[in-house]
C-alpha cells in the first residue's frame, strides 16, 4: 500500500525554479562550476542551495576538504530530477505536426452543393497528405451550435446570416468565408412556356420544384416572387436540375450549380425577374478548435481550394477567404 505523503511538504510550497540549480550542482559538485554553467553568480547559486536545503530539510551537498559531496538523499534525487527536467523540456517544446501521421475523423455539417464544391479536391488532398484522416459529411438539418461547442461537429458550412440567431447563433464563433452564391432559375432546354426569358407571369404559371428540408427550414430554394405553391419539394439542390430536365417545372438553384449541369444535361438558365440576395457561404467552428493543428490544417486546405479555384463545382468568381474570431 502506498505511504501517505508528508503533509508538511507540498508542491505549492516548492520553488520549481530551483530544480535546474540543484541538478547542475549535483552534476558539477561545485558552486563555482555550477554558477558558470547556469550563467549565474556564485552568491546566487549559494543562496539557491540554501533555499533547497530548507525545502528538502537536508544538506544535499556537504563540503569535505575542497570538494562537495552529495548526501544520500541528494544521490537518490539526482536521477529523478534529471528525468523530471527532461520531461518538462519535452512538454515545453512544440510538437512536430505531420498530417500523414494523424488518424482522425472530421464531421462537417453542410449541404449537397457545398460537398460537391469542395469534395473532389478534398479527396485528392487527403489522399496525398493525410491518408488516415476521414471527413464525414452530415446534413445540417438537426445540427446545433452546441454540437460545435461540444466537439461533436467540427464545422458547420452554411450561408452567413440566413438562420435566425434564435435557431443558430453565429456570435462568438470563428468563421471563414468560402465563396459567394448567386441564384438563377432553371428550366428544361427550349421550354415552350418561356420563349427565352422568365417573367413574373410564367414564374407563377409554370409548376415548380423547390429544395427545402422541412416546413420550418430557413435554408431553402423557393423562387422569389412566386405566389403559387411548389408542386414538389426535395432535400437536395443537386436533384433539381435532373428533375427540371425531364419536366415542365422550373426551380431556383445556385448559378455555379446551374452552369455545371447546363454543360451536361439539357437545361437553360434564366435570370430572376425579382432580385435575390447573394449569400456568403461560410465555415463556422468553435474556439476550442482554434489551435488544434489538424483542424488548422484542414481549414488551410479548404481556404487553398477556394483561393485557387480548384474544382468544377466552385463558383467562377469568389472572394478571398477571410477569417474572423
Amino acid at each position: 500500500m502506498r505511504e501517505p505523503r508528508n503533509s508538511g511538504k507540498s508542491l505549492r510550497a516548492m520553488n520549481l525554479n530551483l530544480l535546474p540549480v540543484l541538478a547542475e550542482l549535483l552534476r558539477q559538485r561545485s558552486v563555482t562550476k555550477a554558477a558558470e554553467k547556469l550563467n549565474l553568480t556564485q552568491s546566487g547559486v549559494s543562496e539557491a542551495l540554501g533555499r533547497l536545503r530548507n525545502q528538502f530539510e537536508d544538506e544535499l551537498l556537504v563540503r569535505v576538504g575542497r570538494k562537495m559531496v552529495p548526501t544520500a538523499l541528494a544521490l537518490s534525487l539526482a536521477p529523478r530530477i534529471e528525468n523530471l527536467l527532461e520531461e518538462l523540456e519535452d512538454i515545453l517544446q512544440p510538437a512536430l505536426f505531420n498530417p500523414a501521421a494523424v488518424e482522425r475523423q472530421f464531421v462537417i455539417a453542410t449541404g449537397d452543393t457545398i460537398i460537391l464544391a469542395l469534395g473532389e479536391q478534398l479527396i485528392m488532398r487527403l489522399s496525398a497528405s493525410a491518408p488516415r484522416t476521414t471527413i464525414q459529411f452530415i446534413s445540417i438539418q438537426y445540427v446545433t451550435r452546441r454540437d460545435l461547442e461540444e466537439g461533436k461537429v467540427d464545422f458547420i458550412i452554411i450561408p452567413q446570416g440566413v438562420i435566425p440567431s434564435s435557431v443558430f447563433d453565429e456570435e462568438g464563433l470563428e468563421w471563414m468565408k468560402i465563396y459567394r452564391e448567386e441564384w438563377v432559375c432553371i428550366a428544361r432546354r427550349n421550354h415552350p412556356g418561356l420563349n427565352g426569358e422568365l417573367s413574373l407571369e410564367s414564374l407563377n404559371t409554370l409548376p415548380s420544384i423547390a429544395c427545402r428540408f422541412d416546413d420550418s427550414s430557413y435554408l431553402h430554394g423557393a423562387l422569389p416572387g412566386r405566389l403559387q405553391p411548389d408542386q414538389l419539394r426535395v432535400s437536395q439542390f443537386t436533384l433539381l436540375p435532373l428533375m427540371v430536365a425531364q419536366s415542365d417545372a422550373i426551380a431556383l438553384v445556385q448559378r455555379h450549380v446551374a452552369n455545371w449541369f447546363a454543360d451536361h444535361i439539357p437545361i437553360d438558365i434564366f435570370e430572376l425577374p425579382i432580385p435575390f440576395p447573394e449569400l456568403d457561404v461560410c465555415a463556422f467552428w468553435s474556439a476550442i478548435q482554434r489551435n488544434d493543428p489538424m483542424h488548422q490544417w484542414l481549414r488551410e486546405q479548404i481556404a487553398e481550394i477556394v483561393e485557387r479555384g480548384d474544382g468544377p463545382w466552385l463558383p467562377s468568381s469568389h472572394p478571398t477567404s477571410d477569417t474572423s474570431a
